[in-house]
This record gives C-alpha cells, sequence and structure tokens, in this order.
C-alpha cells in the first residue's frame, strides 16, 4: 500500500435505535442501520496529497440473530464502483466453539463413549466485529484494495442482503 496513515471514519445514515432486532443500549451512537438496498455514506473533506493511495477497508458491523448467512454489500468511491468485486463484498457471520472450559482456560470436549474428542457445535457470535473487506469468493488472503487519489472522497456501503444490519466505523489501513 502507498500509504501509512489510517483513519477512522463514521457513517451518515439512520441511526440505530431500540425498534430494531437485537439493538441494545450499549450499541455506539454513531452505529446506523443499513436497510436493504440502502447505502451508508463516510466522508472524507480534506484528504491531503501525501495521502493519497491504496488502502483496506475495515468495517465495524453487528449482524442480527435473524441473519442465516453473511451480509452482502456494495463498495463505489465517489459514486464508482472501481471493481468488479466490490459488487459483491461480505461482511461474515462469526461463530464459535461451544464449549466450556477448564480452570486453566483450555477447551473441554465432549467425548465418544470410547473417549474419542467430539467436534464441538457452533454458535453464531451476536456481537461488533471488525473485518477487512473481501471479495465474495476469499480467492486472495488479503482484503481488496481501493484506490483513495481525491481531496474529498465519499465512500457509499449499499447492503444488497434482503435483511438490515447495523454499521460503525470505518477504518482506512
Amino acid at each position: 500500500l502507498t500509504s501509512s496513515s489510517e483513519k477512522q471514519l463514521y457513517p451518515t445514515g439512520n441511526k440505530a435505535n431500540a425498534d430494531l432486532v437485537d439493538y441494545d443500549d450499549s450499541f455506539p451512537s454513531y452505529s446506523v442501520v443499513a436497510l436493504g438496498n440502502n447505502s451508508i455514506t463516510y466522508t472524507i473533506e480534506n484528504l491531503d496529497k501525501n495521502d493519497y493511495g491504496r488502502y483496506y477497508l475495515y468495517l465495524e458491523y453487528f449482524i442480527p440473530s435473524t441473519f442465516a448467512a453473511s451480509a452482502l454489500i456494495k463498495v463505489d468511491i465517489n459514486g464508482v464502483t472501481q471493481f468488479n468485486e466490490a459488487n459483491s463484498l461480505l461482511l461474515p457471520i462469526l461463530y464459535e466453539d461451544n464449549v466450556t472450559k477448564d480452570s486453566d482456560g483450555n477447551k473441554v470436549f465432549e467425548t465418544t463413549r470410547y473417549g474419542d474428542e467430539m467436534s464441538p457445535s457452533q454458535k453464531k457470535l451476536n456481537k461488533w466485529n471488525v473485518v477487512g473487506l473481501y471479495e465474495s469468493t476469499y480467492s486472495t488472503t488479503m482484503p481488496v484494495v481501493f484506490e483513495l487519489n481525491k481531496e474529498k472522497i465519499e465512500i457509499s456501503i449499499t447492503n444488497l442482503s434482503s435483511d438490515y444490519f447495523y454499521l460503525g466505523k470505518l477504518f482506512l489501513k
């Protein structure tokens, strides 16, 4: 990447509220709700020319328990889709093992009648996550890269899923 500076951007859009599924008073005050086919905008008013360059985008988000699959989004920079993969980026649902832990913090797995450990069931993590934006097939090990080379930048995140989810800060790295 050509820029060494990291930035945090705050969203503009519909504020998250208590009428929505899984909303909690502990949600960040800047969080917004991304409704189906709605766009949430993040703006940089005065990007210094020294900061022009390529950035990974990391997004803070919360997917409600009503989702059965990862959220699908589209990203436009100043109204333009920079590359085809930016039309279908995933915000994954994250899971953890549903196991107990011993006094040392080690996972304790159930065993079969023969003493073999069994694979644990998974439980969905209903919490705020921050992930880099990857194209939907995960064909690379790194997040996709966006070119930011204007003084005013508007980054639009469009929800392509049928249900809503919550968005927080956007990090440029």
